[in-house]
């Protein structure tokens, strides 16, 4: 039986995250404080970071289960400020922490994905970054690609 859309990209998405958390559990405390290799945060705090955006995906791909539209309104200078406010108050930030809000946000985030049909998936979620995307867009480009990119960060990081 081959699988449906929605468990495709919920696969996607579970599989970027576990390799999130195997790679920070792999971690030392050298590593963990380690600037990342595209970034100037250490990897802890791009570990983090990953983990409380999936927290608050679950809010937006709920809204998007639902039916309803979503348009972010926050400006990428407001984001690239709040970003530096997280690294700022979670420098010392721990790796069981982060492990436990990436699992429990997985979950979450892989449960709302498997819910939704194709024709969800080709509905209108909103606009994002001046473009009209469809839920599996969002999906695929903001949800996964989110911790894809810092993914690729953390793992030229701690394997190089």
């Amino acid at each position: 039986m081959m699988a449906t859309r929605a468990e495709q990209l919920a696969t996607q998405f579970a599989a970027i995250n576990d390799e999130i958390s195997a790679l920070i559990s792999g971690c030392t405390d050298e590593q963990w404080r380690q600037p990342c290799a595209d970034e100037v945060r250490p990897v802890g705090v791009v570990a983090h970071h990953t983990a409380i955006v999936q927290q608050a995906f679950t809010g937006m791909v709920a809204t998007l289960v639902a039916g309803e539209t979503y348009s972010p309104q926050t400006s990428m200078e407001t984001i690239d400020q709040l970003n530096a406010q997280h690294a700022r108050e979670h420098a010392e930030v721990g790796k069981e922490e982060t492990l436990g809000i990436l699992c429990a946000s997985e979950a979450t985030i892989a449960q709302q994905i498997r819910s939704l049909d194709d024709a969800q998936l080709d509905r209108t979620a909103g606009v994002f970054g001046g473009n009209e995307l469809t839920v599996a867009q969002v999906i695929a480009m903001v949800v996964i690609g989110h911790a894809g990119s810092h993914l690729a960060s953390i793992r030229a990081t701690v394997a190089g």
